[in-house]
């Protein structure tokens, strides 16, 4: 086999978020093929949710719509920094996400272990929805004696990423709007792997009954479940849908805010991606009347209600600016991301959540650390 392709491949340091290069395309094909050779020596077969249904419709709690719509990468209008056409052009060669329904199953007789949650049917089927990195479900042939068994109703939340801020808000809080619409949330027993503060705090304040919480262990546990609901994985890993943006700020923003704080989100204490040059211009941005933020000590409510107020935000690419969905629409959001990291997530989010959004791409030095220069910022403020 000619592997030049992959060594050239492999020399290119830049890193484009969702795009489906040939030698990504080759790893996931060689990782797929080896999850499903182990597994399949246990006897499971891989499978996501929706094709399940397919055949199994009577465990639906509410119709299996069809919607796998194409999407491209949103559109990147408002751009400052180094080269912006060139970044441009790697925006727009991101790969179209796939978005889908949302929906809700009662499975029979489950079987649960492992992080992130390994879900397998009476029938022997692993749910893919619990993960989207294929190498996980290796792990899965390691499964542990029964500890618990479960004789009535639970709830399983696919939990694949979520001890990273962003993934958890994104892709875990929208689904328990599934809970709500059937009625189960709060009726029904949730089992709980241990949690971070943020997670735990927004269980709460989404009104978790903390007595209604089953703590189970992925270290040693195995549960049966005579009756499991399992909410289907949403939309796209990179995009949050308009109606789940709009269930989050209905439930989790204040009340009464006053929008007309300036958020300058840091993260200064991180071990990747920090904007270097921060002392250059955070002087200025408090002479403007701008606050500054970290969001590793706030607990989840504080960072709801900075966000809430905000009358414009500007923000490091990072799990904190996953915030920003609490702003009020038409509050402008300004990232700041390296030139060679291209992650449109944001943008996305931005999008569902009507907020003007633009870019601002800074000179990329090492581990993913870059340099903003100051004069773009001052030239979007001017311009607002």
């Amino acid at each position: 086999m000619n592997f030049e392709w992959i060594q050239s491949a492999l020399k290119n340091p830049l890193h484009v978020e969702g795009n489906q290069g040939m030698l990504q395309k080759w790893l996931d094909q060689q990782s797929l093929q080896k999850t499903l050779n182990t597994i399949s020596r246990c006897g499971y077969r891989l499978q996501f949710l929706d094709k399940y249904l397919e055949d199994h419709p009577d465990c639906l709690l509410s119709p299996l719509l069809k919607h796998r719509e194409r999407f491209p990468a949103c559109p990147l209008q408002n751009i400052y920094g180094i080269d912006p056409d060139r970044f441009k052009k790697k925006w727009s060669g991101v790969d179209p996400y796939h978005m889908r329904a949302d929906f809700g199953s009662s499975l029979p007789n489950v079987s649960l272990w492992g992080y992130p949650f390994f879900v397998l049917t009476e029938d022997q089927v692993l749910l893919r929805d619990c993960s989207w990195d294929l190498r996980c479900f290796r792990k899965a042939v390691d499964r542990p004696p029964v500890t618990r068994e479960i004789s009535d109703r639970a709830v399983i939340l696919p939990l694949h990423r979520c001890r990273n801020y962003y993934h958890w808000v994104i892709e875990v809080l929208p689904r328990i709007q599934l809970l709500m619409d059937a009625q189960l949330w709060n009726r029904v027993p949730i089992i709980v792997p241990p949690l971070q503060r943020f997670q735990s705090e927004s269980l709460l304040a989404l009104g978790l009954n903390p007595e209604l919480m089953i703590p189970f262990n992925p270290e040693i546990d195995h549960f049966k479940i005579k009756e499991a609901i399992y909410p289907s994985r949403l939309g796209a890993i990179r995009k949050v849908s308009r109606n789940s943006v709009d269930w989050l700020r209905d439930k989790l923003s204040p009340a009464v805010i006053n929008r007309n704080r300036k958020i300058y989100y840091s993260r200064s204490g991180a071990k990747t991606r920090r904007v270097l040059n921060e002392a250059e211009f955070l002087p200025e941005l408090l002479k403007r009347g701008f606050e500054i933020f970290t969001g590793e000590d706030l607990p989840f409510k504080e960072q709801v209600k900075i966000f809430a107020e905000a009358q414009v935000v500007i923000a490091a690419h990072g799990a904190g600016l996953t915030n920003a969905l609490f702003s009020a629409p038409h509050t402008p959001v300004l990232e700041l991301m390296g030139s060679d990291y291209v992650n449109p997530c944001f943008g996305e989010l931005c999008d569902s959540a009507r907020l003007p959004y633009s870019l601002c791409v800074g000179k990329p030095k090492y581990a993913g650390h870059y340099r903003i220069e100051p004069q773009y910022l001052w030239a979007w403020l001017d311009q607002l």
